[in-house]
């Protein structure tokens, strides 16, 4: 299936020919082969993707290739209503496959899907048990219908993405590449600077409606991320004062030391932790991003760790998360974001030693007992 991703600005004539050749001109003609082979009053069953119900960057041609099934149940079902025989598709979500998940004595548990409300990835069996259904004479009267078998992503991604207003304080190369994600996560996205022009710019590239705000303004986001090397991040939220009241605050910055090896402060506290102390007592502080390479956030699907007093500032950051296509990990509460400040730490460590680059993240696989 990777083999069909790409953006619409590099997509090739092979790629878009394989993707619709494999997904919609094989089901295309397999139905019409299988259709003397089926009884009067029997059922087509055709399976579609959830890539088709999203708004998943780099996967068009996938998603249009699988969405055409959609529109030809509800055009066979006419065409086919002298013979009574039904047309639906089955729309699961991703499941771990049977060989995977038996390979070892130590089995690995499905990985998390970053949005469904059950926090886990479905079973090859769950999917079988609602295919037998539209298969079967039970669902009779049942035709031209899409089932959705994923859990509640789809409708939890709908719900989370409008859920969150952005303001991103800063204009450097993180502000821009969580501004261009909470874009293409479909959020309402404001920039601050104190530089306008440069915020202007900036909010430009960005697109999708993306405005500027005043410096020291009250921010039009409910969740307002400081974009911010370290050492501004407790002076400016001290400047922006009562502005910041009743905000969530996210502070996503790394207190490291000259040498790349340990933390700027002594004492057992974090940036976070100090900006709780001189925000307004209303404002929710979490802790995120910290442990993320820029990089890996605009290419890859990390973890990303957050940590907070506040479990329904969590909540909210944590469908921001989602609404940008990463899986959230409550580590707990604010006093954890000095670990993830250490944690920032072990990450340049491996770049610069065990792994050797750059292009990777800390992350959590769970495994059976």
């Amino acid at each position: 299936m990777g083999e069909l991703e790409g953006k619409v600005a590099v997509i090739t004539g092979e790629q878009f020919d394989r993707a619709f050749r494999l997904n919609a001109r094989g089901i295309l003609f397999t139905v019409q082969k299988a259709l003397p082979l089926i009884n009067d009053g029997g059922s087509i069953l055709m399976t579609g993707s959830n890539a088709s119900l999203g708004a998943f960057p780099g996967w068009s041609l996938y998603a249009g290739s699988k969405a055409v099934q959609q529109s030809w149940a509800r055009v066979w079902l006419n065409e086919l209503r002298d013979r009574r025989i039904r047309v639906n598709v089955l729309t699961p979500a991703r499941s771990p496959p049977p060989s995977r998940r038996n390979c070892s004595t130590r089995r690995r548990k499905p990985r998390s899907s970053p949005s469904c409300p059950r926090g886990q990835m479905g079973r090859p069996e769950e999917i079988a048990s609602v295919a037998l259904f539209p298969a079967s004479d039970h669902s009779s009267y049942v035709n031209g219908l899409e089932l959705v078998a994923d859990g509640g992503t789809t409708q939890s991604e709908k719900r989370a993405h409008l859920m969150s207003s952005i303001t991103i304080i800063g204009t450097g190369n993180m502000a821009r590449t969580l501004g261009a994600l909470a874009v293409k996560g479909g959020n309402t996205v404001e920039v601050m600077g104190r530089d306008q022009a440069k915020a202007r710019r900036l909010a430009d590239l960005l697109g999708g409606g993306t405005t500027t705000g005043e410096w020291g303004a009250v921010p039009a986001g409910d969740i307002v991320v400081a974009a911010l090397l370290f050492d501004g991040v407790v002076p400016v939220v001290a400047e922006y004062g009562d502005a910041l009241a009743g905000k969530v605050l996210v502070d996503i910055s790394n207190p490291f030391n000259a040498t790349f090896d340990g933390l700027a402060h002594s004492e057992e506290t974090s940036i976070a932790q100090e900006v709780a102390t001189v925000a307004p007592a209303d404002t929710r502080v979490v802790k995120a991003f910290n442990t993320i390479f820029r990089g890996v956030l605009e290419t890859g699907r990390p973890d990303v760790f957050l940590a907070g007093d506040d479990a329904q500032a969590k909540s909210d950051v944590a469908a921001f998360v989602e609404s940008l296509g990463l899986r959230p990990r409550d580590v707990g509460g604010l006093r954890m974001a000095h670990w993830l400040e250490g944690m920032g730490v072990i990450t340049v460590g491996l770049a610069g030693n065990g792994v050797g680059h750059w292009d990777f993240a800390l992350g959590v696989d769970d495994f059976a007992g």
